[in-house]
């Protein structure tokens, strides 16, 4: 037993050595990278306030071409302003034939529509008396059906009535016959 916690205490002190090893690595490497971003950081600052300058002056160059361009850019302004003002003009002149249009589209539609309700109305009228044909013929036909029927209940009454006589008059017979 105390071979093993020998062994075992030889084994967490390995342990420990090889974390504390691989501890100092990982910080030194961890303080490697921080050198190496903080001296990035500052050429990339650098290469920032290079490119602002040029930004700069670029600007500058460009204020200078809008001075110059000032001119000319009030005299496509002026002529927008009259292109806008001809198509104001335009539009309002569509906009009153659009609304006579509109007016004249909405009389054809209510021509349409009081076409419409009279051809119902006809058609309503038509229908009640195509209704009312066809209620008088179904009843005439019910009428003929049943006449029909009685017809056929009468023949059958008087066929059943005779054929009921005689088998009676068949039946007394035989009762005759056999009381004989």
């Amino acid at each position: 037993i105390e071979e093993l916690k020998a062994a075992h205490a030889k084994q967490l002190q390995d342990a420990a050595a090889l974390y504390a090893s691989e501890r100092e690595a990982l910080s030194r490497s961890h303080h490697d990278a921080i050198r190496q971003f903080s001296l990035t950081a500052v050429q990339q600052r650098e290469q920032i306030e290079d490119l602002q300058g040029q930004l700069q002056a670029a600007f500058k160059a460009r204020q200078l071409a809008d001075l110059k361009h000032a001119e000319a850019l009030d005299a496509v302004q002026a002529r927008l302003d009259q292109v806008q003002r001809d198509w104001e003009r335009k539009y309002a002149a569509l906009e009153a034939k659009l609304v006579v249009d509109i007016e004249a589209e909405r009389a054809k539609i209510r021509d349409l529509m009081a076409q419409l309700a009279r051809l119902q109305e006809q058609h309503r009228s038509e229908l009640a008396a195509m209704e009312e044909k066809t209620a008088r013929l179904l009843d005439e036909r019910i009428q003929e059906h049943r006449a029909s029927l009685k017809t056929m209940q009468d023949k059958y009454d008087v066929d059943l009535r005779a054929l009921r006589e005689k088998y009676e008059k068949q039946l007394t017979i035989a009762h005759g016959e056999v009381a004989f």
